[in-house]
Formats: structure tokens, C-alpha cells, sequence
């Protein structure tokens, strides 16, 4: 036990505040990631929908 204290403390809060950060982190699975890559690309389509219904609208009543 050639460390000194202090390096071992150190050595001990980033240990603890990595434990702490992956506690925090919620796993995500490929189909919840899949799912919400889905959402996504839906409200862009939607989204370009209303803007091309907006534009039409005002330019031909």
C-alpha cells in the first residue's frame, strides 16, 4: 500500500461519481431508439405537410 492517501481519496470520488452517472443513464433498447427515430421522421413529414397545405392555401385561396 504504497498510495498515498490523498491519490486514494481522489481515486475514490471519480469512482463514486462514475458509479453515480451510469446509475443516472437509463438504458435505452434498439427498439425504443428505433421507435423514436420513427417519431421523429413522422412530425418532420407532418410538420412539411402543414407548411405545403400553409403555402397553397395562401397562395390560391
Amino acid at each position: 500500500m504504497s498510495e498515498p492517501a490523498p491519490t486514494l481519496a481522489l481515486s475514490f470520488k471519480t469512482e463514486v461519481r462514475s458509479y453515480e452517472e451510469v446509475q443516472r443513464m437509463r438504458y435505452v433498447t434498439s427498439i425504443e431508439r428505433l421507435a423514436k427515430e420513427e417519431g421523429i421522421e413522422e412530425g418532420i413529414v407532418q410538420n412539411s405537410r402543414e407548411s405545403v397545405l400553409e403555402v397553397l392555401e395562401t397562395r390560391f385561396g
